[in-house]
């Protein structure tokens, strides 16, 4: 959504015209269905999760005797 208010506010300001805004809206499109679709399958890309790194549980305290 944001480049899309960018591609907005630049043909607003006259930067692109028409065509090149219809292409850039076009191409952002696309772009954006091809990562809905690999979230929907994000199994087939990120594989599955064999173990789950932690770090140490770190306690940390200020010292409030100024």
């Amino acid at each position: 959504m944001e480049t899309q208010h960018w591609i907005d506010e630049a043909y607003d300001c006259e930067y692109l015209d028409p065509k090149q805004k219809e292409e850039l809206t076009g191409g952002l499109m696309e772009v954006g269905r091809m990562l809905n679709s690999m979230m929907d399958k994000a199994s087939l890309f990120c594989g599955q999760r064999n173990h789950v790194i932690h770090d140490e549980t770190v306690e940390y305290l200020a010292d409030t005797d100024d």
